[in-house]
């Protein structure tokens, strides 16, 4: 049987600590009572899990009896009106009989107290480290490198994930711009429901919803504009420009520069009885001083001589045409009293801004509207009544196809005309239909889109990973790509007004002010241009550059079917750069197929003949067709740079009828627009490709270096 040692357990160590005096400081004084630590978690996945259920109860106490605590401190800093950001020479005092009181706590639950008073310390300590309150109640407390990465916000930061979100979800920035203004306005409708009777009175609930129409038209929510007309049954006069009032003072301060650089003059001989800039962008002689129709009034002009108007009149025809006159005579044409020439009305309001104002225009307008009594006319009343009804016409057409042209002061004079002049039986009904025509939104003229016509719409093509950060134009089918890019390139061209096409504006730094839509279409252009170019030079191995290339002809051969001959030539030209055309090998491997297309559609878009083969293709197109903008440019410069604006002291009208024949082709293809689904996944796609020439041929020569 054997026996069992019991062993005598070893004794532990003594710790001795050297003895010492008090008022010695070099000595080490003996270690502090271990107290129980309660470890701190940043976060929630640092917890561990085998955390038992009596930890849990504690950290639920101790946090109760914080929070306490912390409504005490609260309502004593509110007490004291304790600030809410430490100032440099401010100490915070807190009364003896509350700190007394602080004191007395628990040591677990002061310490937490401390923690949360000290964290608006934490800027304080960096400007005073060694300062401390009276009750030495506040400490600096020690910064660590997890604290001040903690503050710092990172990519994963609850700060940046709203952002985020937006950034690569446009489909919730949408949603979140359509309900925003709602409710904004509904804020703003809180807000006047505070104070006196009579501001509530006032202010009915047919005014709330206008306040809300009238938001939402000048940002732009026009489906949500004309839903919220339509469940409210408030209807909103869209007689505002689109722009606010201080982009229009900033439009009138650079037609003023504009002319201040143009003029010869000094400013002090500038008419000061017309503020408004006489003439914008106009090449016009400012040493002539008859070019500026200086206060002479249309019933002033002196009879049709050479000196103020040429007229040539066709042999076959018999019917006149207007070669150049002054701005009266063209006045007088405008609004005839023997008949009217609506080819002509249709010129004039077209390129009127290449040679006045439409505050000048008005102006003229209604001097031409008051005819003289003293007149020697037996049928006086008959002359003019012709007169007055062809001048409330013009001002009709212009308003319902140019509505664009005026700002709010022009639509309050034309108010005043109609409410001042247009007050006789005869001319009550006209004045009528002109306030009709303000009434009405430029973008009324347009399709609406009812359910009818977004049943008509195809069901766009989306690949399985749309939402997909990694999504490329690769992912997308030919198709679909074709459709986004033409819808988003036509809302651009819908928009281009006769004004942006006149002067060469968007070809002139000063005057590129006046072209938006054309600047943005020249920018898409290149923008695609490069993208064709990024997409293929950015696939490393040969068979995906190879299915890169044959994937874009076939975009390019959609867009052809579409008829958006625009994008067709920025993909050409993609295709076409040098950094691509180098690549040998690659076009070595593309398909018999693919390379029939692409001729076929270069063949198209080729540029001899000055675009020949193009220009007969466009001849036998019906809309929606979205044409190169290009060649209307180039149309344009010509005729610019090979007419003068003025023959002798007389407007060229013949020049302004050639400009104006080349805007009405722009305008045909204006009215009819596309009917696609809008992806803003794939839009997005198409936004921006930020690399330059330089970068592409580099990525050129690194797949086929050059041959020595």
């Amino acid at each position: 049987m054997s026996q069992k040692i019991h062993k005598k357990p070893r004794p532990l160590p003594k710790l001795n600590f050297p003895r010492q005096d008090s008022n010695d400081p070099t000595k080490p004084k003996p270690p502090p009572k271990p107290q129980p630590r309660i470890k701190k978690f940043n976060t929630i996945q640092e917890i561990p899990k085998n955390s038992n259920q009596n930890s849990n109860q504690n950290s639920i106490e101790k946090k109760t009896k914080f929070i306490n605590k912390l409504k005490q401190f609260e309502n004593i800093s509110k007490a004291q009106n304790f600030p809410n950001k430490f100032e440099k020479d401010k100490i915070v005092n807190i009364p003896k009989s509350q700190s007394e009181q602080l004191r007395k706590s628990p040591n677990k639950q002061q310490e937490e107290v401390k923690v949360k008073i000290e964290k608006p310390k934490k800027s304080l300590s960096q400007n005073f480290p060694e300062q401390n309150s009276a009750n030495n109640f506040l400490k600096k407390p020690e910064k660590t490198e997890e604290v001040q990465n903690k503050s710092e916000p990172t990519e994963n930061s609850k700060k940046n994930w709203f952002p985020k979100v937006l950034r690569e979800h446009p489909d919730v920035l949408s949603l979140k711009e359509r309900v925003l203004p709602l409710t904004k306005e509904e804020s703003l409708g809180k807000l006047y429901q505070l104070g006196y009777t009579e501001t509530k009175e006032s202010l009915t609930e047919k005014n709330l919803v206008e306040l809300i129409l009238k938001f939402l038209y000048h940002h732009g929510y026009d489906q949500t504009l004309r839903s919220l007309e339509v469940e409210s049954g408030v209807f909103f006069e869209h007689y505002h420009r689109k722009e606010d009032s201080l982009k229009q003072l900033l439009e009138i301060s650079l037609q003023n520069t504009e002319n201040l650089w143009d003029s010869k003059y000094p400013f002090e001989q500038k008419n000061e009885e017309d503020p408004e800039v006489l003439f914008s962008g106009a090449s016009i002689d400012w040493d002539n001083e008859e070019s500026l129709e200086n206060d002479i009034s249309v019933w002033d002009e002196p009879p049709d001589s050479e000196e103020n108007i040429i007229v040539i009149i066709d042999s076959e025809t018999k019917k006149e045409e207007i070669r150049a006159g002054t701005l009266n005579k063209l006045i007088e044409r405008l609004a005839s009293d023997t008949s009217q020439d609506l080819k002509f009305v249709q010129i004039f309001l077209i390129t009127y801004q290449s040679f006045t104002t439409p505050n000048k225009l008005l102006n003229k307008l209604i001097q031409r509207f008051h005819v003289p009594e003293n007149l020697d006319d037996a049928n006086f009343k008959i002359f003019k009544a012709k007169i007055q009804l062809r001048v409330c016409n013009v001002i009709r057409s212009w308003i319902e196809k140019h509505l664009t042209d005026f700002n709010e002061k022009l639509i309050k004079d034309i108010y005043n005309f109609v409410n001042t002049s247009l007050t006789e039986k005869t001319l009550v009904s006209i004045g009528a239909s002109i306030l009709k025509a303000i009434s009405k939104s430029s973008d009324d003229q347009a399709i609406q889109d009812d359910e009818a016509y977004l049943d008509q719409r195809p069901e766009p093509i989306l690949p399985k990973n749309i939402f997909s950060r990694s999504l490329s134009l690769l992912d997308i089918n030919e198709e679909e790509i074709a459709r986004q890019i033409t819808l988003k390139e036509f809302n651009v061209w819908q928009k281009i007004k006769p004004r942006e096409l006149l002067n060469l504006a968007w070809s002139k730094p000063k005057l590129k002010h006046r072209s938006p839509n054309v600047l943005q279409m020249i920018h898409n252009f290149n923008v695609l241009s490069k993208l064709v170019t990024f997409t293929i030079i950015e696939c490393e191995k040969m068979q995906k550059r190879v299915k890169a290339i044959e994937k874009i002809i076939k975009i390019g051969e959609q867009l052809y079917l579409l008829k958006n001959f625009n994008d067709l030539l920025a993909i050409l030209s993609g295709l076409d750069d040098s950094s691509i055309t180098r690549l040998k090998e690659t076009w070595e491997l593309v398909s018999n197929k693919s390379m029939e297309t692409k001729k076929k559609l270069s063949d198209v878009m080729s540029h001899t003949g000055s675009f020949k083969a193009y220009r007969e293709e466009i001849k036998s197109v019906n809309p929606p067709c979205l044409p190169y903008l290009g060649i209307y440019l180039t149309d344009l410069t010509f005729i610019e740079d090979g007419n003068d604006d003025f023959i002798g002291s007389l407007i060229n009208f013949r020049k302004r009828a050639l400009i104006a024949e080349v805007i009405l082709q722009i305008q045909q293809f204006q009215q009819k627009r596309y009917n696609f689904q809008p992806v803003y996944q794939i839009s997005y796609l198409l936004e921006d490709c930020p690399y330059s020439a330089d970068y592409f041929y580099s990525k050129s020569l690194q797949i086929q270096p050059r041959k020595k």
